[in-house]
């Protein structure tokens, strides 16, 4: 639902899910239902809302990567960097999960930082070429590289990322709307340099 747009289709479905859970009683599946709900949250703009049902996702399952993944992501979208670095730094001791790498880029950038957010997008693809992440957290991080070099404005490193992405999302998917949205801007942007100064952020459009 949420790939598709139907956002409050989707949290009836999360709520509805966690009831069950809750009566089943199982820590890993509530804290990935909670850690859902919570994108959902995120998606429809309200932060506050997103983090304190991503902090229960976290206290059910504290060995969870998705959702310190998320709540960094979360916090480097209410600009909350050095929250944001310390949970990262925290995690990256005890997993060297991908996704950690991306947000770590996201906050790199942020700072002016290109180098290092460009190494820690080499690392996290690294463990993507391993195998190490499922559909939703690839989909995730190639979001984040493209939102690196878009907002860096080194628009034909988003290109190439933006067209890998395009490459296996589904053609109904909020995500793929926004990936071949940025590639127009990245095509347009590329032509237009020359004459026009546009200084578009990706923001709105990762909250479509």
């Amino acid at each position: 639902f949420m790939s598709l747009g139907k956002l409050e289709r989707a949290i009836e479905s999360f709520n509805s899910a966690l009831s069950h859970a809750n009566r089943i009683g199982r820590t890993t599946t509530i804290s990935r239902i909670l850690d859902n709900l919570a994108k959902a949250y995120q998606i429809k703009g309200d932060f506050d809302k997103a983090l304190e049902l991503n902090k229960q996702a976290m206290d059910m399952d504290p060995t969870g990567a998705k959702p310190v993944y998320h709540r960094a992501r979360l916090l480097y979208m209410k600009r909350e960097m050095t929250h944001a670095e310390a949970l990262l730094t925290d995690a990256l001791r005890s997993s060297d999960n991908p996704q950690y790498h991306f947000a770590r880029a996201l906050i790199n950038a942020y700072h002016g930082k290109r180098d290092l957010a460009e190494l820690e997008i080499e690392e996290g693809f690294k463990g993507i070429a391993s195998g190490s992440v499922e559909f939703f957290g690839k989909t995730e991080c190639y979001l984040d590289a493209i939102e690196v070099f878009y907002n860096a404005k080194q628009y034909d490193r988003c290109r190439f990322y933006a067209t890998q992405a395009l490459s296996f999302l589904p053609f109904d998917s909020r995500e793929r709307l926004i990936v071949d949205a940025v590639l127009h801007m990245c095509d347009y942007l590329t032509d237009s340099s020359k004459f026009l100064n546009i200084d578009t952020n990706l923001n709105s459009l990762m909250e479509m």
